[in-house]
């Protein structure tokens, strides 16, 4: 009786899965291997409903997803390769120097039109943009292909190009047209993503997350202060990369050690003792405790397991508490988080953020990310 395993993977192992089928099938012709490769968004879509496949060949961060739900297993998770990021040109044009990061980026900037795919290797592109300070420059001049479409084969055609520049912790969304005449377009499509997104709208043009939030409490007078344990002063650091932070942002601190939250934010050794530092009561005590000794008037406080190690089961890795609010009016969540170190501490910086962002819009409503997120 011949076995037969049933594997799905995203475009970007297609080439590699091919060539360990081929090997794998030669030692073992008893066992049929049908492998499919689709977009990994539309693999991990129908691995969440439910499709039975043996194995899935993903992305690290749609794996870690998928395990979180409850869909594949954590203990059979192994790291297969490391993607890297090629550069090819059309036949006929000159090779572009890559040699060094200087050559990359002036490579880049003289490219008329730039292609990126919408996995992992996009991600990092869109970062490296934003890091050397050249993102909204060359913006008006990226082509990225829908889920599944090799970058190479993309013809960009039609009216309006919506176009999606993903990255952590803010997607940029952009609308363009090609002519005057099809302005309306634009402004329904706009209409229509507004009506999809909602209050997780940050703002137009380059607005950050940190920026807008300064940008609020300036209005309304106020001033913030954070207390950090597992991001590890990663809240502080990005509202203080925005020129003119001080005036709407008071002081950060950086508890990691329980005797530290003691000592310095005034958490009770009790507390810490019968809930540990992961807990709703030690990240209320750090807010507290941070408004009292900074006359802020709002404050953002986390304490998680950032991991890889430190979980428990009772607590695993990635879960986290989050404070935030005024004084008299702290409201807490759980999290649960489980992805790679510096991207939970990204994520988890960019939601107390977002928290007093919607505090001081007045909007009650929780966001998406919070019912997706909830601690089990």
């Amino acid at each position: 009786m011949s076995i037969r395993i049933a594997v799905i993977s995203s475009m970007a192992t297609k080439a590699l899965l091919a060539d360990l089928t081929h090997q794998f099938q030669q030692a073992h012709p008893e066992i049929e291997v049908q492998v499919e490769s689709v977009g990994g968004v539309d693999a991990a879509k129908r691995v969440q409903a439910g499709e039975a496949f043996d194995v899935v060949a993903l992305a690290s961060d749609a794996i870690e997803k998928l395990v979180a739900a409850g869909h594949l297993l954590a203990e059979t998770r192994v790291d297969i390769v490391r993607s890297a990021v090629a550069v090819a040109v059309p036949a006929g044009t000159p090779r572009p120097d890559i040699s060094t990061e200087a050559a990359l980026k002036a490579a880049v900037l003289a490219a008329p039109t730039l292609g990126y795919s919408t996995g992992p290797s996009g991600v990092q592109l869109a970062r490296l943009f934003e890091h050397w300070g050249i993102a909204a420059e060359i913006a008006p001049r990226i082509v990225t292909p829908p889920p599944g479409v090799p970058v190479g084969s993309l013809v960009a055609k039609g009216e309006v190009a919506l176009g999606f520049r993903a990255g952590a912790p803010q997607m940029e969304i952009k609308l363009t047209v090609d002519s005057a005449d099809h302005h309306d377009t634009l402004q329904r499509c706009r209409q229509q993503l507004e009506q999809l997104l909602g209050d997780h709208i940050i703002g137009d043009g380059d607005t950050g997350l940190a920026a807008r939030v300064l940008e609020l409490l300036r209005e309304r007078g106020a001033t913030l202060v954070t207390a950090e344990s597992c991001t590890g002063g990663l809240i502080a650091s990005m509202l203080t990369r925005v020129a003119g932070a001080s005036d709407a942002f008071h002081a950060g601190f950086v508890t990691y050690a329980d005797a530290v939250k003691h000592t310095v934010l005034g958490v009770s050794k009790a507390t810490l003792a019968a809930h540990g530092a992961v807990s709703e009561e030690v990240v209320r005590e750090m807010a507290a405790g941070a408004l009292q000794r900074s006359a802020a008037d709002y404050a953002i406080a986390v304490s998680g397991v950032a991991g890889p190690g430190g979980g428990t089961p009772q607590k695993p890795v990635g879960t986290v508490w989050l404070a935030w609010g005024a004084r008299g009016d702290i409201r807490t969540r759980c999290l649960c988080w489980p992805v790679e170190r510096s991207l939970f501490q990204t994520m988890i910086a960019a939601a107390g953020l977002d928290m007093i962002r919607r505090t001081l819009l007045g909007i009650d409503l929780e966001p998406r990310y919070f019912s997706q997120r909830r601690a089990r």
